[in-house]
């Protein structure tokens, strides 16, 4: 006897009818069509929006008032950034913030950082903030030199006594800045191989954005390289493989236990004292070779035995082991507990 017609209320209410609708039959065809939409929505993401992903500003969290200066872009456009002056005899800081923040929403790790009698000089990228325009890879890198352009023009400041700071997205153009200019060195604070594999470990789609893992072995400046190792967003991987093409002089801190957005407060003084010992030291031997002289990976004399200085990996002890990835960097030298966490 066959079975009673449902009505289509009835269907409606059957977990057949639904799984019918939205997945259908399983077959390989069907599953290999599948798979080949997915992949060409994400190849016409990547070609055609991929600015819209990379760039998220969120609402300005500040005016254009007094406290913010603005200078051009190599093409006119109007960028907005903060400047806080180093003391007598101490470097300045560029730092470059990440792709969901403005220089506002950063002030208080740059007056932090400017107690320590640091200078500060801090942009927006096109469309962040007070800064006009949109933003893109080549004016990404454009805007940095700009930013560099300019800020080694002021009175004082030379680049023996600067030294870029790129967090995240921003690393991607401190990367770009210390392969292609002259600098003391060059902090990298979970930032990215590049931009698409942040969401691929391997590298799956074409035109990838932001390849910060090719001009890494260009860099002759000394390089800090810091990540915590429960980073969700840019995973830990992404540091270490950054760390690992790195031929110049290198230091690395490895937070375990801290995320994408509370670095700083999980480190807590460890943050700062590692920031402070590299500055110092950075600028120091800056300070003592002259200007234009080679870097030691670069003197044909010195092939096959570059003056890379030996790992430093830092953790804060509270948080025990670093985590159980087979490419965690072994511990070799610790910097004592915070006692008084800070934020940024």
């Amino acid at each position: 006897m066959p079975a009673p017609r449902l009505s289509f209320r009835q269907r409606l209410r059957t977990p057949h009818f639904w799984r019918m609708l939205l997945v259908g039959e399983f077959t390989w065809r069907r599953l290999l069509r599948s798979v080949l939409f997915i992949y060409g929505a994400l190849v016409v993401m990547a070609v055609f929006f991929p600015y819209r992903i990379i760039f998220q500003p969120p609402p300005p969290s500040y005016a254009a008032d007094t406290n913010i200066l603005f200078f051009s872009a190599g093409d006119g456009t109007r960028l907005a950034a903060l400047y806080y002056p180093a003391d007598a005899d101490c470097p300045t800081l560029l730092y470059i913030h990440g792709n969901a923040e403005d220089i506002g929403q950063m002030q208080p790790l740059f007056e932090a950082l400017h107690v320590f009698g640091y200078g500060v000089f801090a942009y927006d990228y096109r469309s962040y903030g007070q800064s006009a325009g949109r933003p893109n890879e080549r004016n990404a890198y454009a805007d940095a030199d700009a930013a560099y352009a300019y800020l080694t023009n002021m009175p004082g400041i030379t680049p023996q006594a600067v030294i870029v700071h790129g967090r995240s997205l921003g690393g991607a153009m401190a990367v770009h800045l210390a392969a292609t200019h002259a600098l003391a060195g060059v902090i990298l604070e979970s930032t990215f191989v590049s931009a698409q594999r942040v969401l691929t470990r391997v590298p799956l789609l074409p035109f990838d954005r932001f390849c910060s893992i090719k001009k890494v072995p260009q860099i002759t400046c000394p390089v800090l390289v810091l990540h915590g190792t429960a980073d969700w967003v840019i995973r830990p991987w992404h540091g270490r493989q950054l760390y690992a093409a790195v031929r110049a002089p290198k230091q690395a801190l490895w937070v375990a236990g801290a995320g994408h957005n509370d670095l700083i407060m999980v480190a807590g003084e460890t943050y700062f004292t590692t920031l402070r010992e590299f500055i110092e030291e950075t600028c120091r031997k800056a300070a003592s070779r002259p200007f234009g002289a080679q870097s030691p990976a670069k003197n044909p004399a010195n092939k096959g035995k570059l003056d890379i200085a030996p790992e430093k990996v830092y953790t804060n002890s509270q948080f025990g082991k670093l985590d159980d990835s087979p490419n965690c960097v072994q511990q070799t030298d610790r910097i004592p507990n915070a006692t008084s966490p800070r934020t940024g």
